[in-house]
């Protein structure tokens, strides 16, 4: 057993999540296997311990649904693939409001010497 804490998702890093979902493909079916996917997920890896049919009677859609869920979070950084199949909750998804908040200010600007 390991003494790692649990994969949390914040507040804020969730919110961030839901609003990249809403704004993505197939927000209604993306959502609920964003659900079904936080609920069976291990406290201590944030392995998703289900398989796709198990996400699909969860989420009330299809595998294929599932399967294009699963990619969307992947892609917007909320679900790690860590094998064919397998997904976990992304271990830097805690950086995701940081990455948005610093995407949003002006960055430095290099000043030519007169």
């Amino acid at each position: 057993m390991s003494d790692a804490a649990p994969p949390l998702i914040g507040r804020r890093e969730n919110q961030i999540i839901l609003d990249k979902i809403s704004h993505g493909p197939r927000p209604r079916v993306t959502l609920q296997v964003w659900w079904a996917a936080l609920a069976c997920a291990a406290p201590d890896t944030g392995a998703i311990q289900a398989t796709q049919r198990q996400l699909a009677e969860q989420a009330g859609t299809t595998e294929t649904g599932v399967s294009r869920a699963l990619s969307q979070l992947t892609q917007i950084g909320a679900l790690t693939r860590i094998a064919p199949g397998r997904y976990a909750l992304n271990p830097r998804a805690g950086s995701l409001a940081s990455r948005e908040q610093a995407a949003q200010k002006p960055g430095p600007h290099l000043v030519e010497p007169v």
